[in-house]
């Protein structure tokens, strides 16, 4: 296949997981799920990691309503407070503010409690109702020329954004440059565009495989984020790295015409140095990480199925993408894990495509202690220890992902 952003032919296959469904097309009991390949290729030309095209699916099927909302998780919500805070700094007093992709409204309402005036666009319907009806103003669409023109005639001009932010959306998007292209539409000459995406270093480095689904089509390092802004009038300003979703780049772009102090560009330099160091710029990594993938996922089988053997209960803590993905990939079921609790309303009461684990409200694991239970929203673990301790509950916490993941002590 050709790369999605630089069109050479030279993409080079490096993982394939077991067939999945939509990760977060959470379903109802005995409804069938569409299965899609999941791989990803690495671009030697400009080191971009993506989906390959045959894993790729339509956008509208993936958000047209989604389950996800981003206000549940408090240290999500903390996350965004603090970038609302930033964000207001870098605003006039009558600036303005789009979020793309803003989910439920979780960067919307604080912004909205700081006196910034914020708007949200979001693709899915249900999400952008919810967000409505909290007073937090949000346009119902895809980010695309349409909502220009209307944000543009609503305005009474088409550069009048200060700030764009669009937090874990730019490796969703079917075209990067049509996105970019877009944003210039709207943004000021001298506004900033915020952009946080999950960071390929950490996830090589803590073989955390379980954010591949087919809602991101991209995964960055910086390397790779310079490489697709230059083909912009977007250029890195400054990068931080943040700890959502397991670690995450917050990367602010501007144009041209504004230069980076010295101090902002150092900013992005030990990032450059540590992908170099971990040879992130090489396919033989990549085939690296994926024989070390298949060995988490026979440990994390074993690990479950014994537990099992034993007469066990194993339960699940989180229902995020993440959990299809790992649970899919080893193969496992309801007769493996009995059930996930979650948060969210709006997974409670449905199942975990093609394993078909239901999803309860954390009040199930009173009336069915579990024995086990796996942290599938592990980048939340401190979070989940101290509900659980809440609520009484004394199960086993098995973490099979990210940087402090505890499987051997049960595989």
């Amino acid at each position: 296949m050709n790369c999605r952003v630089c069109d050479k032919e030279t993409t080079e296959p490096f993982l394939s997981l077991p067939e999945q469904p939509p990760a977060n097309e959470l379903v109802k009991d005995g409804e069938p799920s569409t299965l899609y390949p999941l791989e990803l290729v690495f671009c030697p030309s400009c080191h971009l990691v993506q989906l390959s095209s045959q894993s790729y699916i339509a956008r509208q099927v993936l958000f047209d309503n989604y389950a996800y909302a981003s206000s549940v998780p408090k240290a999500l919500r903390e996350h965004f407070i603090g970038l609302a805070k930033e964000i207001k700094s870098m605003v006039p007093s009558d600036g303005l503010v789009l979020d793309i992709g803003s989910n439920d409204g979780v960067l919307l309402k604080p912004l909205k409690e700081l006196g910034v005036r914020a708007i949200g666009i979001e693709p899915a319907r249900n999400l952008a109702q919810i967000a409505n009806d909290n007073g937090l103003e949000t346009i119902w669409g895809y980010w695309g020329m349409a909502i220009c023109d209307l944000l543009g005639k609503s305005l009474n001009h088409p550069n009048n954004a200060d700030v764009i932010v669009a937090s874990n959306v730019f490796a969703h998007v079917e075209s990067i440059q049509m996105f970019l292209a877009h944003v210039e539409h709207i943004l000021k000459p001298s506004g900033t565009l915020i952009l946080e995406v999950q960071y390929l270093a950490d996830m090589i480095k803590d073989l955390s495989f379980d954010n591949i689904y087919h809602e991101h089509v991209y995964y960055f390092t910086v390397e790779s984020m310079i490489n697709v802004l230059s083909r912009s009038e977007f250029y890195i300003w400054k990068i931080r790295h943040v700890n959502t979703h397991g670690g995450s780049l917050r990367v602010y772009a501007k144009r041209e015409m504004v230069a980076p102090s010295q101090k902002e560009l150092r900013t992005i330099e030990p990032f450059i140095a540590g992908e170099s160091d971990a040879m992130l710029d090489f396919h033989d990594t990549y085939v690296e990480f994926e024989k070390k993938v298949q060995g988490r996922l026979q440990k994390f089988r074993h690990a479950v199925r014994k537990l099992r053997q034993n007469k066990k209960i194993v339960a699940a803590y989180g229902a995020p993408a993440k959990a299809s993905t790992l649970l899919n990939s080893a193969g496992l079921n309801v007769n493996d894990i009995a059930y996930i609790v979650d948060d969210n309303p709006l997974k409670q009461g449905l199942f975990v495509p093609k394993a078909m684990i239901p999803i309860r409200s954390s009040d199930y694991m009173k009336e069915v202690p579990p024995d086990y239970l796996v942290l599938f929203a592990w980048n939340y673990a401190n979070e989940i220890e101290e509900n659980l301790k809440q609520q009484g509950i004394k199960a086993e916490l098995i973490i099979p992902m990210g940087p402090n993941n505890n499987l051997e002590e049960f595989a």
